[in-house]
C-alpha cells in the first residue's frame, strides 16, 4: 500500500489541484512545454492513420474496412484529437492556469475549501478509472490478439485475418512468414498503444476541466448565497459585483472549452451511434433462418424432401440472439433501455456523487 500511494502521489502536482493528473500525464508523455521533437510519435501516428485510409480507399472492400475502422474508432479518434490540441494548447494552458489558480484561492476559504476539495477528489477518482479501464481494455484485447497471433504462426505458420485489426499499406500479406507477420503485428500493436497513450491525455484532461467547471459553478453559487450575509453596504455591493465578474469569467472559459471539445464529442457521439447500429442490424438479420427455409423450392418437391423441410424449419426456429450484461438481448428494446440505464445513471451522479454540504 505504501508503494501503490507513492505512485498516486506521484500522479499529484498542487499548483494543479484538480488537473494534477492530468498534467503530469502530460509531462511524462512529452506533451508539456512542447519542442519540436515532441512531434515525433504524434506524427507517426498521423502517418500510420493515413496509412490506413489510403489502403480503404485503393481496396475492393471499401464498405467492409470502412466499417471496421469506425469499430475501433476509440484508437483512431486520437488522430483528431491530438490535432485539438495542438491547435488549441493556448487556450488549453488558460483554462488550466485559472482554475487551479482560483481553486488555490478557494481552498484558503473555510467556506469554500470543503466544496473545491470535493470536486478535486471527484475529479482525481474519475481520472484514475478512466486510465485503468483505457489501458486494461488494450492490454487485455491486444495481448490476447499477440498471443494468438504467436501460436498461430508456431502451430499452422499462417494467421487467421481476423487478428488484423487494422489496415496498413505494406509491400506483402501479412498473413504468413514470421518477418513479415511479426512486423506488421508489432505495429498494429503500438499503433493502438500510442492511441490509447495520446487519447487518454486529452480525455481525462476534457473529464477533469468538465468536472472543475462544475465544482467553480457550485463555488459561484455559494459565493451568490453568502455575498450579503456579512460587511457594510459597500462591501456587500462589492461582493456581488465581485460574484458577476467571476461568473463572466466562468462563461469566458466555458466557450473556449466547448470550441475546444465541441468536434470530439461530436465524433464520439457519431462512432458509438454506428457501432450501435451495426450491432442491432446484424442481429436482426439472423432471426430470418427459420423463415427462409420456406421460401426455397418446396412445395412441388417429393414427399421425402417436404418432410426434411419440415423437420429443418422447425428445427432451426431457435432466435440467435446475443446477451448484453443484465439486459435479455441486443436489439432495438435493449438500445431503449441502455438509454433509460444511461438516464438513471446521470440522474444517480447529479444527486450523489458529489453531495452538497
Amino acid at each position: 500500500m505504501t508503494i501503490f500511494g507513492a505512485f498516486v502521489a506521484h500522479f499529484k502536482d498542487p499548483k494543479y489541484p484538480s488537473m494534477g493528473f492530468t498534467v503530469v500525464y502530460l509531462k511524462l508523455i512529452r506533451l508539456w512545454q512542447l519542442k519540436k521533437v515532441h512531434y515525433i510519435v504524434p506524427c507517426c501516428i498521423c502517418i500510420c492513420f493515413i496509412s490506413q485510409i489510403l489502403y480503404v480507399l485503393t481496396s475492393n472492400r471499401i464498405v467492409h474496412f470502412s466499417l471496421n475502422m469506425f469499430q475501433t474508432g476509440f484508437f483512431h479518434l486520437v488522430f483528431l484529437k491530438m490535432a485539438i490540441y495542438f491547435s488549441n494548447l493556448d487556450k488549453w494552458m488558460e483554462t488550466l492556469n485559472w482554475l487551479s489558480e482560483v481553486e488555490i484561492q478557494q481552498q484558503k476559504d473555510d467556506n469554500l475549501k470543503p466544496i473545491v476539495d470535493r470536486y478535486i477528489k471527484y475529479s482525481n477518482s474519475v481520472a484514475w478509472a478512466f486510465v485503468i479501464a483505457c489501458y486494461g481494455t488494450w492490454l487485455f484485447n491486444y495481448g490476447e490478439n499477440v498471443l494468438m497471433v504467436i501460436i498461430q504462426m508456431e502451430t499452422y505458420h499462417e494467421i487467421d485475418p481476423t487478428y488484423i485489426w487494422f489496415f496498413f499499406l505494406w509491400p506483402k500479406d501479412p498473413l504468413s512468414g514470421r518477418w513479415n507477420v511479426y512486423p506488421y503485428i508489432l505495429l498494429q500493436f503500438l499503433y493502438a498503444f500510442c492511441s490509447v497513450l495520446y487519447s487518454v491525455a486529452f480525455t481525462s484532461m476534457c473529464v477533469s476541466t468538465m468536472i472543475a467547471m462544475a465544482g467553480q459553478i457550485e463555488v459561484l453559487s455559494e459565493m451568490f448565497r453568502r455575498a450579503l450575509d456579512d460587511g457594510t453596504e459597500e462591501e456587500q455591493y462589492r461582493n456581488l459585483i465581485s460574484c458577476y465578474k467571476r461568473y463572466v469569467h466562468i462563461l469566458y472559459i466555458q466557450n473556449n472549452l466547448n470550441d475546444i471539445m465541441s468536434p470530439t464529442l461530436f465524433i464520439h457521439l457519431l462512432v458509438a451511434s454506428i457501432n450501435m447500429s451495426l450491432i442491432i442490424f446484424s442481429l436482426a438479420n439472423s432471426e430470418n433462418i427459420s423463415s427462409a427455409v420456406y421460401d426455397s423450392a418446396w412445395v412441388d418437391k417429393s414427399p421425402r424432401i417436404r418432410r426434411l423441410v419440415y423437420i429443418m424449419s422447425s428445427t432451426v426456429d431457435k432466435r440467435i440472439i446475443f446477451n448484453a450484461g443484465p439486459f435479455n438481448e441486443v436489439n432495438v428494446i435493449t438500445y431503449v433501455q441502455i438509454l433509460k440505464v444511461t438516464v438513471s445513471f446521470y440522474k444517480l451522479m447529479c444527486e450523489t456523487s458529489v453531495p452538497r454540504s
